[in-house]
């Protein structure tokens, strides 16, 4: 992709509930970041809308390949959470060697939560709260919809870190689980508890993930907000009916802080969330349409 000609390409909306065509026009396209199985680039879209946006690219043999993860982003595009990342459009190429390039557009996120980490250090408490309570209400609502991310972890959390919004995003590993009891699998679960310790303590220790301590967490993590670590416990809970999870753990009065008018997040008010998000979240979140629901069986 070059970062200097303007690029035009016919693909398909998604989150509609019939199928619709665009020509997309996009400049300034150069490569963002890389993994193991696709590439994600960065770039201008002019038309049919102005805004930043990501490409993620990744290719098959498979002339027909419809990757999972396209299936349920266009599932969870209809619900319009603000934690999921939402996908936009999606196109495919094909290549001399004879393969497949599958392409989705996405909105853009200028970090991750790794990243953010990495430059900013420490993060602050309302910080930490503020992505805690986004991640565990995104998680809740992939959940609710029977999805299994699978890859949970401060590089799959894109962060605005400017107005601290943040999206769980890659859901290349992710699945649909049916009828299965005890959901949210252990992976998800442990992959979270990991990601809020990180975010908690400025020491991580490997024990953590060991046999239980006799003198518990406050041994194991350098924790000084007692309320946090109390919370933390309720969470770090093998019985998935005796675990804080979901609408009980959003509607914590240890996050009530982050929907007060008064609080100042970098001498501004937090504007990503609301008391109706507070409400919302601590209801279950909008229902599953029927139209939703419809999709689920068929994939």
């Amino acid at each position: 992709m070059s970062a200097t000609r303007v690029v035009k390409q016919i693909a398909e909306g998604i989150g509609k509930s019939e199928t619709s065509r665009v020509e997309l026009v996009m400049e300034n396209l150069h490569l963002f970041s890389n993994g193991i199985f696709s590439n994600v680039y960065k770039g201008l879209l002019k038309k049919p809308q102005r805004r930043l946006i990501a490409i993620k690219k990744s290719w098959s043999d498979q002339s027909n390949y419809q990757p999972t993860e396209v299936q349920i982003l266009t599932m969870l595009n209809r619900l319009h959470h603000k934690n999921i990342i939402k996908l936009l459009y999606k196109f495919s190429q094909a290549y001399p060697d004879q393969k497949i390039c599958t392409a989705l557009v996405f909105e853009f996120f200028p970090m991750n939560l790794h990243e953010v980490r990495e430059k900013y250090g420490p993060l602050s408490i309302l910080d930490i709260k503020l992505y805690i309570w986004q991640l565990f209400r995104g998680q809740a609502h992939l959940e609710k919809n029977n999805v299994c991310h699978r890859d949970i972890k401060p590089q799959n959390l894109l962060i605005d870190h400017e107005n601290g919004m943040l999206k769980i995003s890659d859901f290349g590993s992710s699945k649909l689980i049916m009828n299965v009891l005890g959901y949210p699998s252990p992976r998800d679960i442990a992959t979270m508890r990991v990601t809020t310790n990180v975010l908690q303590s400025n020491y991580f220790h490997d024990d953590i993930m060991k046999k239980p301590n006799p003198d518990g967490l406050k041994k194991l993590i350098k924790l000084a907000d007692q309320n946090a670590l109390k919370l933390l416990a309720e969470v770090l809970v093998y019985d998935p009916a005796s675990r804080l999870s979901g609408p009980r753990f959003l509607a914590q009065s240890y996050f009530s802080d982050l929907f007060n008018p008064q609080t100042r997040r970098n001498g501004q008010r937090i504007k990503i969330l609301t008391k109706e998000d507070l409400e919302r979240a601590a209801a279950g979140d909008e229902e599953l349409s029927d139209s939703v629901a419809t999709d689920i069986h068929e994939m």
